[in-house]
């Protein structure tokens, strides 16, 4: 298993610690995936709200859904069911492994995890 990243449009930071610290959990945690690859599909690009983790190389969003690479390999004709089942999985596990200082949020069509250090 690899990550990816969607395409040319997403923004990494290549010194950015908290980002590899992520993907790295990621792919410590990851159900079987189309393609064996986890897909990245935002870090510091495209459009996030005001004062988001994005703009500052702490969050990343994750492909979950669909029957494309990346996405959570289950068999045909049950697919949103068995994925969404596994996406909570997958993000439980990815929040234990992060801890306390990383928030994970099954969002509808991805997964999003991002560096919020606690007090």
């Amino acid at each position: 298993m690899r990550i990816c990243y969607k395409d040319a449009s997403v923004e990494r930071e290549p010194s950015a610690y908290v980002i590899t610290h992520m993907e790295r959990a990621l792919l410590l945690t990851a159900p079987e995936l189309f393609g064996d690859v986890v897909v990245v599909t935002s870090c510091n690009d495209g459009r996030h709200k005001a004062g988001s983790k994005h703009y500052t190389d702490q969050a990343v969003d994750v492909r979950v859904y669909g029957m494309r690479r990346g996405a959570i390999l289950v068999p045909s004709g049950q697919a949103h069911e068995a994925q969404a089942l596994l996406a909570g999985r997958w993000a439980k596990a990815l929040a234990a492994v992060l801890g306390q200082h990383y928030d994970v949020v099954l969002e509808s069509d991805h997964i999003h995890v991002e560096h919020d250090p606690k007090a």
